[in-house]
């Protein structure tokens, strides 16, 4: 399934601005497919990447967590 660029930014409470640097930040975000071949077509993003960078991001909450815990 796909979700539109304008439903992965409302979904991650995000403005477009905000995920555009969101995607340029974060190397590990999934990249969006592009329906044609214009700069202006509409950009796509497969729900189930979307879904396993998610967990990634929570499971580095927790090894961030545990991390600090050992230092300290």
């Amino acid at each position: 399934m796909l979700k539109r660029f304008n439903q992965v930014a409302e979904l991650l409470s995000l403005s477009r601005n905000g995920l555009h640097k969101l995607m340029a930040k974060d190397d590990a975000f999934p990249i969006p497919i592009r329906m044609g071949e214009s700069r202006k077509s509409h950009l796509f993003f497969d729900v189930n990447e979307l879904e396993k960078w998610l967990e990634n991001k929570k499971a580095q909450r927790f090894e961030n967590k545990n991390s600090e815990e050992v230092s300290a």
